[in-house]
């Protein structure tokens, strides 16, 4: 029976020899292969790794630039504010604190007044200040 085959194997051209090679050959190639399956599993493990840092700081980027739009609406809000009452108090003309404390007809608008000027003021410094640690 063995003569068989091995009459078998010559009559392929393949000596039991080349064919013990052969397979030899292939099992290395198979074992590469399954080398570098491996390789590649973990070389995607690391770029899945990699995607999600991506992922993560493209969020912080939308983060950071949602914050930048809504801090510069909000320094454009009190810029323009502060234009409309620097404008109100130029068309209103040149009179000064003085004299508008001192046109008043009796004391209670004297202090009615003070008290409008003291809040003018201080919603002017505020919105200055606010302007300055916006920008």
């Amino acid at each position: 029976m063995q003569n068989k085959i091995d009459g078998a194997k010559e009559s392929n051209g393949y000596s039991s020899e080349q064919i013990d090679a052969l397979q030899e050959q292939l099992d290395t190639y198979q074992s590469q292969i399954t080398e570098l399956n491996s390789q590649i599993g973990d070389k995607n493990a690391v770029i899945n790794d990699y995607q999600k840092e991506i992922d993560s700081l493209q969020k912080n980027i939308d983060e950071a630039s949602e914050s930048i739009e809504a801090q510069t609406k909000t320094v454009n809000d009190t810029y323009n504010l502060l234009k409309e009452r620097l404008r109100a108090a130029y068309m209103a003309g040149e009179s000064s604190t003085l004299e508008v404390l001192l046109t008043a007809s009796d004391y209670e608008g004297f202090l009615t007044r003070l008290e409008l000027l003291s809040k003018t003021t201080k919603h002017d410094r505020q919105l200055m200040k606010s302007l300055q640690d916006d920008i």
